[in-house]
């Protein structure tokens, strides 16, 4: 309950300072500009009560009503009005407040953002025109039932109250707001931290004030150039202000009959209005610039907010990404380049793109890069890397203009050497024998038809040796399994030891296979029994001797790897028929 009631105190309290401010506006007014026709050439006061409406939670508008109707009844009678005008006055002023408000908090909430132009022109709509326009005529109304008028006189009269109150909270309602906090200014960052920087501007347009209201020379336009100066370094708060200042210096100057409006034979009301003028051009070539000001500057900030996320965002993934030029050299790079070659990436930025890339897959990448479309070519290359050479994923994507010419490409690089290495070992496995670790029958058909195609294209001969190892049932039967498998690894060690590179293979069991391109039949013959004697000669424990049988086969003109295979094998067991441990040619 004590709460509740410091909170209502606090409240009255504030209501009660709003009168008091508002009485004194009032008087100000009055006592400066106070024309012909009981109306205010500038009025302030009601600029008080719709920066409180906008500012404050709607609990607080009751109290703040009713002491704003107080002060200006007081600020009235205070200038000789009766009791029911001065009483009039005040409610009229305080319903123009409530219109304001009304028409502004629900669209705008408590803090508009006078650097949004969506909340400048609702907030100029509400305080600048519906509310003037709504007090205006309800002061003619009450104007016309307290002393009567004919229609001119209430046309002036409504003009008058309208333009007085329109100028006013055009000038001070943004100002008073931003000064109860009212005000959402995302870009006060931006503003100048330092007082004097703050402080220049708002000098300049003090200054251009009184040079331009001390003497009658017709340079009105200099404070258009000085509130855009204010504009351009302070934003919406600068052009407030400014406006606020000439509004000052300018009504008072040009009420004690100074300046550029006080012309000879030219009326009070008259100058006035042209001063009121004056502010409206100011109004328009300031705030509106502010909020176009801070939406660049917003964007300009999102923009960078967003590019920075972006950076980090590629910066913080494994693969690279890179942009290229259309001579296919790197303009952008992300962190991830670093890691991969151990390059700066301003060192890597102009760099061509196959400077990075093994000399033997340039041209995979040369290739793509021709092939180029919009939805992207994806090549697999050897890059050199700071890990030594690793496989690449490259994706590129081609940048083009507006006429279709290639101008850059953009694109990935994605390490897959585990990947390339897991399929290589894949392939292997499929393709290599589990115990001798020689190519199994798929790799020798592979490789024997792809000899028959060199051969065929000037190759020169092919020869091909089945060898058998003698009695290999045997060994099993005696030695057991484990010592037979021993036998073969031992026999495959001989054939890779011999082989010099030339394919070699597990046919089958205890049988195997050599391709020997470039060797005719002599030449091969001669390798067998150089192979047969070798084998012969080991002793593989726990077994004493084993012999092999070798049958040799020279590939003839159009012949097929079926064919050869055949003759060979013919061979082979003539050779085991003729009584094993020796090296059988097959006929031609």
């Amino acid at each position: 309950m004590a709460g509740a009631g410091r909170q209502g105190g606090a409240i009255w309290l504030r209501a009660a300072l709003l009168g008091a401010f508002a009485c004194l506006l009032a008087v100000g007014a009055m006592l400066v500009s106070r024309m012909a026709g009981n109306v205010a050439a500038l009025w302030i006061a009601n600029a008080a009560l719709i920066a409180v409406l906008v500012s404050r939670p709607p609990r607080e508008w009751p109290p703040a009503l009713v002491s704003f109707a107080a002060g200006v009844t007081a600020a009235n009678l205070l200038f000789g009005d009766s009791l029911i005008s001065a009483i009039g006055l005040g409610a009229i002023n305080t319903v123009e407040g409530l219109v304001a408000g009304l028409v502004i908090r629900p669209r705008l909430g408590d803090r508009p953002d006078f650097g949004d132009r969506s909340d400048l022109v609702w907030f100029v709509l509400g305080a600048a025109f519906v509310a003037p326009m709504v007090g205006a005529m309800l002061g003619v109304l009450f104007h016309t039932t307290l002393v009567g008028g004919n229609v001119l006189e209430l046309w002036v009269a409504w003009r008058a109250w309208f333009l007085a109150d329109c100028l006013g909270n055009l000038a001070f309602a943004p100002l008073f707001t931003m000064a109860l906090g009212g005000f959402r200014d995302p870009d006060a960052a931006s503003v100048p931290a330092s007082p004097l920087a703050n402080f220049w501007p708002l000098a300049v347009v003090g200054a251009t004030s009184i040079l331009v209201f001390a003497q009658p020379q017709p340079v009105a336009y200099l404070l258009v150039a000085a509130t855009l100066v204010a504009t351009f370094r302070l934003g919406p708060r600068g052009a407030a202000l400014a406006i606020a200042i000439v509004a000052l210096i300018g009504g008072g100057a040009t009420l004690a009959g100074f300046g550029p409006f006080t012309v000879a034979g030219r009326s009070p009301a008259q100058e006035g209005a042209l001063f009121q003028l004056l502010l409206g051009v100011l109004f328009l070539c300031s705030l509106p610039v502010a909020a176009v000001l801070a939406e660049r500057s917003r964007l300009a900030a999102r923009l960078a907010e967003g590019e920075a996320r972006y950076r980090d965002l590629v910066d913080n993934i494994g693969d690279l990404v890179y942009v290229t030029d259309a001579e296919f050299r790197f303009t952008a790079l992300n962190t991830a380049w670093v890691k991969l070659t151990g390059v700066p990436v301003a060192a890597g930025i102009g760099r061509m793109t196959t400077d990075f890339i093994h000399p033997d897959d340039r041209h995979l990448l040369i290739a793509a890069r021709d092939r180029l479309t919009t939805s992207g070519e994806r090549v697999t290359v050897r890059s050199l890397t700071i890990n030594g050479v690793r496989h690449m994923s490259v994706l590129a994507h081609a940048i083009r203009d507006d006429a279709g010419r290639l101008i850059g490409t953009r694109g990935t690089a994605t390490d897959v050497t585990a990947q390339v290495e897991a399929e290589a070992a894949l392939r292997l496995a499929a393709e290599t024998d589990a115990l001798t670790g020689l190519a199994n029958r798929r790799r020798l058909l592979a490789g024997l038809d792809l000899a028959l195609v060199n051969a065929d294209n000037g190759g020169g001969p092919l020869s091909l040796v089945l060898l058998d190892v003698d009695r290999f049932k045997a060994v099993n039967d005696q030695y057991g399994h484990p010592a037979g498998d021993a036998v073969l690894v031992a026999i495959a060690r001989e054939l890779l030891s011999i082989a010099g590179g030339h394919l070699a293979a597990r046919f089958g069991g205890e049988e195997f296979a050599l391709v020997l391109p470039g060797f005719d039949a002599r030449a091969a013959h001669e390798f067998s029994e150089v192979l047969r004697a070798r084998i012969a000669a080991r002793t593989l424990h726990p077994v004493p001797r084993v012999t092999v049988s070798l049958g040799i086969a020279e590939r003839q003109p159009g012949e097929g790897a079926a064919t050869l295979i055949a003759r060979a094998d013919a061979a082979l067991y003539a050779a085991k028929a003729a009584g094993r441990n020796q090296v059988m040619r097959a006929a031609a």
